[in-house]
Parts: C-alpha cells; sequence; structure tokens
C-alpha cells in the first residue's frame, strides 16, 4: 500500500485478473525478467538487502505487490476502481460530444459569413441536414434607461402579476361555476338513464360511435328475431337535451307522427262502421323516459306488423283479400274487416256507440295480430337455437311471409258457416215448431271462437295453440222420429278447406227368435254417414233428411184419420211422399211434404184427380205480432184424411188458408 504522505496515483490500464489455472515455468520466469530482469543481476547480498528494506519500510520493493488486506477489500476496491474508470470514460465522451456539438453550432452560424471556411469545420450530418447561412448574429445595442424608469419598474411588474393573478382566479372561478353546472347536468342525465335501467331496458354503447372518453349510449328496445330492416331500427340514442335530461333520437325510425294497428269493421255492403279497435293515445314529450321508450318500441312493432299483414294478404287474393288505400280489407260474409296503421291521437279518443259485439271482434282481431306476431318471433329464436341445416346450393332461400291473418281469416270463416248452419236449423225448428212437430238443437261441442273475454295474457298460449290447430264443431239435432242427426264441421286452419259430415244414427228393433212371437226385441243402431265440402251441397241433404223423418214420424201417428179410425198413412218410394187409401171413395190419396229456405208445406190430393183439386198448408216461422191462428200439423192430416175434400176450390195459387180448412171441417 502507499504510504499516507505519497500522493494517490490511478491507473487507466485494466486490472490484471486473477487466474485459477497454475501458470506454467515459461510465463514465470518471463514475469521474473520484466520485472527484475536477468538473472545474471540477482545475487545473495541484493535479495538480503531488499528484505531488509521491506521488513524497515512496510512496503515492497520493485514493484512487487504483497497482499496487507484480505480477499473481500480487494475485491472492493477492484469494483470501485472499475466504476471509477467507467465514470471517467462516459464523462470523456460527453465532453467530446459537446464540443463536436459546439463546433458545427459556430460552424453553422459562421457559414453565413464565410461558408467556406465554416464547412471545414462541419460534421457531415450537419452538412447534410442544416443548410448554409441558416443561423445569424445581429449585434443589439441595450436601450437607454432613464433612473425615473428603473425606480417604476418594480411597481409596473408588480401590476402585471396582479392583474395576472386576478385574471387566473376569475378563470378559476369560472370553470368552478361551468363544471358545477355540468355536474348537475350530467346528473339529471344519469338519473334519466337509471329510470329507463330500472324499468328493465338494455342501455348499452350505441354501435359505431368511437369516442372513448365520453361514448355516445343507447336504449334497445327491439326485437332481436324481427326481420333485419326493422331489428335494425330497435335502438335509439340517449341524447342530453339543454336542460340535462336524456332524450330519445330514434334515428330510422319515425317518431314525429307515430302509428298504432288499427282495426275497423263494417257492415256488409256499407261504409258504416260497426265496430272498431282502440288506439291509445300519444305519449307527450315531457312524459317520463321509459314511457317515450315503451311508445317507440310499440310503433316499430306496429309497423312490422303492418309490413307483415300487407306481404301476407298479397298471397290471399283467393279468400277475396285486397290491399287499397293503404288499407288491408277482408270481407266475410255478414261483415268486412279492414285492418290499417292509424296515427296516435294526442287525447284518449271518445268512441261513439256502436255494435257492442263487433267492438269486440275488431279489439280481438286486434291483439290476436300482435300475439301471432309475438308467435312468430319465438319461432323465429327456436329456429336460430337450432343446429343450422347444411348449406344449399341455390344459395339462401326467400322467408315465406307470417301466417298471421290467415288463422284469423279460417276461424272467422269457421264460425261464420257455423252460426249459418246453426240459423239454417233454427229457422227449421221455428217452421216446424208451428206444425207443433217436435225437433230439438243443440249443440255438443264447438271450440272457443275469438272474444275480448278469451283474450288474456295467461290464456295467450292456448289461444295460439288453438289457433293453429284444425277447428272443428260438431251440430246434434233429434229429429220427429227420434232419429239422431249430426253434423260435424271440420276447418283446416292451413288452407282453410271446409269439411262437412253428416251423421244420421237409427234405432232398429229386431227379434232372438223368429219361432216365438213373444220373444224380447233387440234395438240396433245403424248409422250412415255424407260428406261434403260447401254448405250449398250440404242444406239441401240436411233438408231432405228433416223431411224423410217427417214422413216417418207421421207414419208412427196412431190410426184414425178423416172418417174412419183405421186409416194410416203409408209411405212410398219418394221420401217426402206418403199414400192414404180411402176404401169409400176408392180412391188413393197422395201428401207431399216439402221444406224450403226455412217455410214447411203440406200438399195432399187424390191420385190422379185434377189439379185443382191440390190443396196446400204452409208454415212459417212465427215471428214477434203474429195473431193468426195456425193449425197443427195433426189437424191438417185430419184434415187431408176426409174423402170429401175433393170438391174443394183454393185461391189462385192452389193453396187453402186455415180458416177455409175450419170451415170445412165444422
Amino acid at each position: 500500500m502507499a504510504l499516507p504522505n505519497e500522493p494517490t496515483t490511478l491507473s487507466l490500464r485494466a486490472l490484471e485478473q486473477q487466474n485459477s489455472k497454475p501458470e506454467s515455468l515459461k510465463s514465470v520466469i518471463s514475469r521474473i525478467n520484466n520485472q527484475r530482469g536477468y538473472f545474471r543481476h540477482i545475487t545473495e547480498a541484493s535479495l538480503e538487502k531488499e528484505i531488509v528494506e521491506q521488513q524497515e519500510n512496510g512496503s515492497h520493493a520493485h514493484g512487487v505487490d504483497v497482499e496487507t488486506s484480505t480477499k473481500d477489500d480487494a475485491a472492493q476496491q477492484r469494483e470501485e476502481a472499475v466504476k471509477a474508470r467507467t465514470n471517467i470514460n462516459k464523462s470523456i465522451n460527453q465532453a467530446f460530444q459537446d464540443s463536436f456539438m459546439a463546433l458545427d453550432f459556430i460552424s453553422v452560424l459562421l457559414s453565413k459569413d464565410t461558408p467556406r471556411q465554416a464547412e471545414l469545420s462541419m460534421s457531415a450530418l450537419v452538412k447534410e441536414r442544416v443548410p448554409a447561412g441558416s443561423l445569424g448574429t445581429t449585434k443589439v445595442s441595450t436601450p437607454y434607461v432613464a433612473p425615473s424608469e428603473s425606480v417604476r419598474t418594480p411597481f409596473v411588474t408588480a401590476g402585471w402579476k396582479s392583474q395576472s393573478l386576478q385574471s387566473s382566479a376569475n378563470a378559476l372561478l369560472s370553470a368552478s361555476a361551468s363544471l358545477s353546472t355540468e355536474v348537475n347536468l350530467e346528473s339529471r342525465y344519469w338519473t334519466s338513464l337509471l329510470s329507463i335501467t330500472a324499468a328493465g331496458w338494455a342501455v348499452s354503447r350505441y354501435p359505431g360511435h368511437s369516442r372513448v372518453i365520453s361514448p355516445l349510449l343507447a336504449v334497445r328496445y327491439g326485437f332481436p328475431d324481427s326481420a333485419p330492416s326493422f331489428r335494425d331500427k330497435g335502438i335509439a340514442a340517449l341524447r342530453r337535451s339543454e336542460d340535462g335530461n336524456a332524450f330519445l333520437d330514434s334515428g330510422a325510425l319515425d317518431t314525429n307522427s307515430p302509428r298504432a294497428i288499427y282495426v275497423r269493421v263494417f257492415e256488409p255492403n256499407s261504409d258504416m262502421i260497426a265496430g272498431e279497435s282502440v288506439v291509445p293515445s300519444l305519449v307527450l314529450p315531457e312524459a317520463p323516459l321509459d314511457e317515450q321508450v315503451r311508445q317507440a318500441r310499440d310503433v316499430l312493432f306496429a309497423e312490422e306488423l303492418y309490413y307483415e299483414i300487407v306481404r301476407e294478404a298479397r298471397g290471399l287474393a283467393k279468400w277475396g283479400c285486397t290491399i287499397r288505400d293503404k288499407e288491408v280489407e277482408i270481407p266475410f260474409a255478414s261483415f268486412t274487416v279492414k285492418v290499417s296503421l292509424q296515427p296516435l291521437p294526442t287525447s284518449p279518443t271518445a268512441y261513439t256507440p256502436s255494435n257492442s259485439r263487433a267492438r269486440s271482434l275488431a279489439q280481438a282481431m286486434a291483439i290476436t295480430l300482435q300475439l301471432l306476431l309475438t308467435h312468430e318471433h319465438r319461432k323465429t329464436l327456436a329456429e336460430r337455437s337450432k343446429v343450422p341445416s347444411p348449406i344449399s346450393e341455390d344459395g339462401s332461400e326467400r322467408k315465406p311471409s307470417y301466417q298471421l291473418l290467415r288463422p284469423i281469416i279460417v276461424h272467422l270463416r269457421h264460425f261464420s258457416t257455423f252460426h249459418a248452419l246453426r240459423s239454417h236449423f233454427q229457422t227449421i225448428q221455428s217452421c216446424l215448431s208451428s206444425a207443433s212437430i217436435p225437433l230439438a238443437v243443440t249443440t255438443t261441442k264447438e271450440t272457443t271462437h275469438l272474444s275480448s273475454a278469451s283474450i288474456s295474457t295467461a290464456a295467450s298460449a292456448a289461444l295460439l295453440s288453438k289457433l293453429s290447430s284444425p277447428l272443428s264443431t260438431t251440430l246434434g239435432i233429434i229429429l220427429p222420429n227420434t232419429d239422431k242427426l249430426s253434423i260435424g264441421l271440420t276447418t283446416n286452419s292451413a288452407w282453410g278447406g271446409e269439411s262437412f259430415v253428416v251423421t244420421l244414427s237409427h234405432n232398429i228393433s229386431t227379434t232372438t227368435s223368429s219361432h216365438s212371437q213373444n220373444s224380447p226385441a233387440n234395438v240396433e243402431e245403424k248409422t250412415t254417414e255424407q260428406r261434403f265440402t260447401t254448405p250449398e251441397l250440404t242444406f239441401p241433404y240436411i233438408s231432405h233428411l228433416v223431411t224423410k223423418a217427417i214422413t216417418s214420424y207421421i207414419t208412427s201417428l196412431p190410426a184414425g184419420l178423416g172418417n174412419a179410425s183405421t186409416l194410416r198413412w203409408a209411405l212410398t218410394a219418394a221420401p217426402d211422399e206418403l199414400e192414404l187409401y180411402m176404401p169409400s171413395a176408392d180412391k188413393t190419396k197422395r201428401l207431399r211434404i216439402s221444406i224450403e229456405e226455412g217455410v214447411g208445406g203440406v200438399e195432399w190430393g187424390f191420385v190422379g184427380g185434377e189439379a185443382d183439386g191440390i190443396m196446400s198448408v204452409t208454415w212459417r216461422p212465427k215471428r214477434a205480432g203474429d195473431a193468426e191462428y195456425v193449425p197443427s200439423f195433426e189437424e191438417v192430416l185430419k184434415i187431408a184424411g176426409r174423402d170429401d175434400m175433393k170438391f174443394l176450390q183454393g185461391d189462385e195459387e192452389g193453396s187453402l188458408t186455415w180458416q177455409a180448412i175450419r170451415f170445412m171441417d165444422g
């Protein structure tokens, strides 16, 4: 180690690194020659003298290092030396760079006056990037400052500082007030958003909006399973108004003139409205935000519903559906229905008194159309949830129209036909009741038809299942001869085809043994069935069966007609005719029964007699206020069984009034 009084020196050479491998003899000899010289200069006396000097001075002679500290101190000194050397190198490099930069700056500055000499000291990078003469110097003289001005300067400086501080304070106060106003507006905006999220509406970022710090929010009120043109309209931006409240920016949806589905029922062949559906009132702009969102949803749903109705109506021309003046017209037998989009009124509409049944029908149709469209949305969701089918070769197929009008038309046509069938039987029943002939009409099975009472949220699923299932109605009739007549009306809900099944059941008595006269009789029920496709073919056949049942009923009446107590009418080959042999006149009378268009009649006369000898009696349905006495059928049979009726004269049409028959009987 160096003595305390000796100056400290630092070598910039790299320190020798210790080698763990044993040093070879050649390298040792070479190192000794470098340190001590050749061996011929080393003597025993010189070595002893060096040892004595080391003991006296405590140091090594001729640069020989002797370790006087521990290995840790040597390693620490070595690290500090390496760090010091590194720092010195960095400082030298930095000074070198600073000097070069200063040289380049002075060279560029002088290039304006002496460009050739300045270019000799410029670096290549500066010559390439900085044009010559771009910097220059100018000598500026220091302005004269009066002593009074030097005294005034501190006061001016203080004034400017005070003014700047006051301006900064005013700016901060203005920013604070603006921030407070912005906070209040944002609070109102987010309160409005929380109100619609609490109502169950989905709020999200508006699609396609790229602002990240303050994104534009939107509310989704559409139906994800709608057609693409309506699904894209089911989102509206929630913008902030001047007062801070959120309002709907519906975009493509026209909310300036919102409309709803409007169903009207007209009387047949008339422009008089018999009933109309209820149209909701318009939601005002100052109404709560959730009500505005609900109205936007209803308006979008109504537009999609009317679009699908028009699309389906184009394919229902065979049922008489037409589209004119932006209305879909659906004709029925007893009324006409028109469906359109009606603008929402600003106040609740006061409906004029009308037919309550027609009004209920119009309201039921409006609600049912909405339920059917919702049902189609559910079907679309179910289809999307399934595993997709393989891609076909002809590309994407065109989606068929929804079945919205078809189920309603099929149901109304079915029950219109059924009511016509029941009305036909009720007319026959009233006509035969005038003649005191028993006829019972009962509805044994009838599906629930459309009515406002049957449509509710709880019964919507059952209603939709009934609308998509075949319709079946059965009308039961007990004929005068106790036979049972059943008319079943079935309508296919897919294509609206009607099928009439007329079933006649009558009992046949048979005996168990032909050898025993007192053997009990067995009653067997025989059934015949006939099918028709139109009411025009069904009604005449039903009248034929009723006429045949009346002839059978007459033959079952007890004997005792006319002047003889043993006379009885007998069946003939014609199902609507009866014969009665008159022994006293040795002639045969023939009686014919007819039921046409709700009017029953009886004609009788001698076989082979003249045309003016044919007499008749008719029965019509009873009406209120009819005071004329009408005979019973049995009374007419007694008169028809007299043998002296051949001399009676009828009126111009060959029919007798009941007063004339009573006179002849008296």
